[in-house]
Order: structure tokens, then sequence, then C-alpha cells
């Protein structure tokens, strides 16, 4: 009998500390139906711009698909039993899968040569993509334009260096459960992973000016918290509203500039699920992790994520 683990080469791009002979055992395990001692090791969902998919019925037929022509993978990449958990994080949105080949000129990079795209039915021929092409990933969602910084442990921090494999820094300034809009409190909080595009894309911007000077640019969905304490998606915003500063105050948006951008962006998935401990200070204003876009935390947009507290006019500046 010829016993195949075609699936596990893929993966080793998640799990470079992998001895060949881990592999090897990884896939013996699986083939006994042992795959889920795989939990121990993480795959990280990345950002998808160019293999976007914004309907969940679609994404469940790329994952029907995957299933159907690679159930071993399958099996290793939900290990946890859902298509809506992973890293033992529960995710409003459904986690799809998405394939490539790699970047020639690129180390780590990907591409999807001419636009050519992994079936979203459920029925598609297993052969319907190249031999090269390969599962390169788990998408979800992201938002930080290059350039925006992010309060860490140590410091502001750009999100491109914080990211970057070299640094990947984990300590991130959040705030504390106990804050209310009169009397912020801030605690640090763990990074389980960045999330960023696996290949630059075409991405929507918009450009938020305060009157203070300060600015803010992120993609249209991104989580942004307002003067009410409600935890808003970006393009809700308009010229006028009161963002909220790390001190507590109130800016008021002068202007918002749409923009394009061709590139990645980045945003943090963070080991707590409570709603205040994903609120991070980005370019000093308050804004939303990933638990707020994928996460649970979605169903809390547009509600009051503190208790209903009267607001100074002293805190507005003018």
């Amino acid at each position: 009998m010829k016993i195949e683990c075609n699936f596990i080469s893929p993966l080793r791009r998640y799990f470079s500390f992998m001895s060949k002979g881990f592999l090897a055992m990884a896939c013996f395990a699986s083939l006994l139906g042992l795959v889920q001692e795989a939990r121990a090791y993480t795959l990280n969902p990345d950002r998808c711009t160019a293999d976007d998919i914004g309907d969940d019925k679609v994404a469940a037929g790329r994952n029907a698909w995957f299933k159907r022509c690679e159930p071993g993978a399958y099996k290793f990449v939900f290990s946890e039993g859902s298509e809506f958990r992973m890293n033992k994080v529960n995710y409003e949105r459904r986690v799809y899968v998405t394939y490539g080949v790699p970047d020639p000129e690129k180390e780590g990079e990907f591409l999807y040569p001419g636009d050519l795209k992994a079936p979203t039915n459920a029925n598609a021929p297993c052969s319907s993509l190249p031999a090269e092409w390969q599962l390169i990933g788990v998408c979800v969602t992201g938002c930080y334009a290059p350039g925006q910084e992010l309060l860490f442990s140590d410091g502001w921090a750009k999100v491109e260096d914080a990211a970057s494999i070299k640094t990947q820094k984990r300590d991130l300034v959040t705030l504390g459960n106990d804050s209310t809009l009169e009397q912020l409190s801030t605690r640090l909080s763990q990074i389980k992973n960045w999330i960023f595009d696996l290949r630059d894309a075409q991405q929507e911007l918009l450009e938020f000016k305060l009157t203070s000077g300060g600015t803010l640019v992120v993609t249209t969905g991104h989580p942004i918290l307002d003067h009410e304490g409600r935890m808003r998606e970006a393009s809700t915003f308009k010229v006028g509203d009161l963002l909220v500063k790390s001190d507590g105050s109130f800016d008021p948006i002068e202007s918002i500039v749409g923009k394009t951008y061709f590139g990645k962006v980045y945003n943090v998935n963070l080991e707590s699920d409570q709603d205040l401990e994903n609120v991070v200070i980005a370019q000093g204003y308050l804004n939303g992790s990933l638990h707020f876009q994928a996460g649970v935390g979605v169903k809390k947009l547009n509600q009051a994520l503190f208790r209903k507290l009267n607001i100074p006019s002293a805190l507005i500046q003018n």
C-alpha cells in the first residue's frame, strides 16, 4: 500500500522549526486518526485581500472542495473541529483556505498567477489547480496601513516593523477591564499572532485628519472607538465625529480622505477574549483588534463597551 502525506509539505511553511522526522511522525499520526495532537502547533490566519471571499456560503464551498480533495490536510487545518475556530479563538466569520504558488523572487511570498483562485464550488474537480499550486494559508480580515504606530511595552513601533519575522513584538498596550471613558486604565496584553496579507494587494484606505494634528490611516472596515464608547467600522465615521485619544480626551475629525494603496495591511489577534482588553492604541487613538472584525467581538460593533457616562465638554479638543 502506498502511503502519502502530501498535505504535510505545504504546512511546513507555518512550522519551520519542525524536523523531517517530526513531519513524518505527524504524517503517521494523522493516518492513524490522531491528528488532534496537532493542536499544539498553530496555523496563523493571514489576511487574503487578493483572495477575498466576503460571502460565508462561498467560503463554505471553498472549504468543502478542500475537504473532499485533501481530507488529511482538512483535518490538520481545522483540527479544533470547526471552520469558525482556530488557535483556540472563535471567529464570527468562517475561516477559509487559500492556495497559491511560491514567488521565485521573494522568499516567503506567494502569487496567484493569472488571478487563478482555488474553486469555491464544492464539487469542482480536484485537478482544478495546476500541480505546482499548494495550500499556503487560511484567511481572515486585517487593517492598519504601513507606517501606523502601535504602543508596545517598550514604546511605539510601526506595524510593519513590529510584525516582521525578526521582531514579532508580543507585548501590546491595551485598555484594562476596569476602564471607563472618564478614567482609562491600561495593561500589557499578549499578541497571539499577527495578521497581514500573504501577498501585496490593492487596498482601500481612509486617512483621518484630526483637529489636534493627529492622523490615522486604516482600511474601511477597521474598528475605531468613538466618543460614546462604541466600536465602529472606519467607513461609518464622518467629519465632525470624535475619536478617543489614549488619554481619554476627544479629538474631532477635520477630514476623511479615501485613498488606494498597493501592499500589505496589518492587524493583531490577541490572547484575551475580553472586549476592553482588545482595545489597542494606534497613532495615539483607541482602535480595535481582530476581535472586533472576525472574532466574537463582531457582535459588539456599534454597541457601548463602557457603562454609560456623561461626556465632559472639557475633554473635547477644539
